[in-house]
């Protein structure tokens, strides 16, 4: 595996939730339903202050006998925006991929497959996100692993984060999954904490495990099925702060800044607020962030009484 190539598409500012759900499909030159099952499927969060870093690595079982390429298609939470992926084709190396433009990454992924080297292809549209594998070689694991932030939804100071885990059998793999030999590993680790403060920390989950003791909140939740379930999280503010400020550092090193506006407390007739918006027209902030911020500057104009 030498190197990986990914490119992210049309990041809206708030996506829409289409459907809940994953998939992952096989193909040859020569058909297009070879055999696969989901073997593992690993999730850890962590939330700051409304805001939270989702890493998902699940893997895969090519149950035919060819070597296929692999179709991945994962349903993001409602404003979440893909931040990086990886694949693990030998079972050894986890190889991670590169961002490059739309069509630019597609030419060198079908140069590379066309060479029968290992690419990785990965795709954001509409709030999902497609990644291609290739090659998946015949009765192996293959992994895919990525990161997304993003927000909580929030409504009078309780804060809800929606997990599209689900996950069902194909038709292909319903005589294998049969057997508890065929069930899913599932595993989540969740962290939170909020400067100012959580109160209730809830899973829509009654096996998982939740440990509110200290400043940081910690959920855990662990089974093997032979399906998934979509996983909810909820937890209220101990003080609801009208506008509050957080500092936040990426795993690889970027720092960036939040701005946490309660929006219920602005549509109050008795209250009002005077907000600036400062948009950084730097190189890094061309194209798709500015867009971005444009985007959240419009609908911070339909917030509140304007007047």
């Amino acid at each position: 595996m030498k190197k990986l190539f990914c490119t992210m598409l049309a990041l809206l500012l708030i996506p829409q939730l289409l459907f809940s759900g994953t998939t992952m499909t096989l193909t040859t030159p020569w058909s297009k339903g070879e055999a696969v099952r989901m073997v593992e499927r690993s999730v850890t969060l962590h939330g700051e202050n409304g805001l939270v870093l989702m890493e998902v690595e699940d893997s895969f079982l090519n149950l035919s006998s060819v070597q296929c390429e692999g179709l991945y298609r994962f349903t993001l939470p409602a404003g979440a925006f893909a931040a990086g992926f990886w694949i693990n084709t030998d079972g050894k190396e986890w190889v991670k991929g590169e961002v490059r433009e739309i069509n630019e990454a597609k030419q060198i992924y079908h140069k590379i497959t066309s060479r029968l080297v290992d690419p990785g292809l990965l795709e954001q549209k509409d709030g999902e996100i497609v990644i291609r594998v290739f090659p998946v070689e015949r009765s192996a694991r293959v992994g895919i692993r990525f990161r997304c932030y993003f927000p909580a939804e929030s409504a009078d100071g309780n804060y809800q984060f929606r997990l599209p885990l689900s996950y069902s059998s194909s038709a292909s793999e319903n005589n294998f999954n049969q057997s508890s030999e065929g069930n899913i590993n599932f595993r989540l680790a969740a962290t939170f904490k909020d400067t100012q403060g959580i109160d209730g920390l809830s899973c829509n989950d009654e096996r998982a495990t939740i440990d509110a003791s200290g400043a940081e909140k910690n959920v855990k939740l662990e089974y093997a099925e032979s399906g998934l379930n979509d996983v909810e999280l909820s937890y209220s503010l101990q003080n609801r702060e009208k506008v509050a400020m957080a500092f936040y550092q990426v795993p690889e090193g970027k720092r960036f800044s939040l701005l946490r506006i309660a929006g219920n407390e602005l549509s109050s007739a008795d209250r009002s607020l005077r907000l600036a918006v400062i948009i950084d027209a730097s190189g890094s902030m061309g194209s798709l962030n500015r867009a971005r911020a444009l985007a959240l500057c419009d609908k911070l104009t339909t917030t509140g009484d304007n007047s």
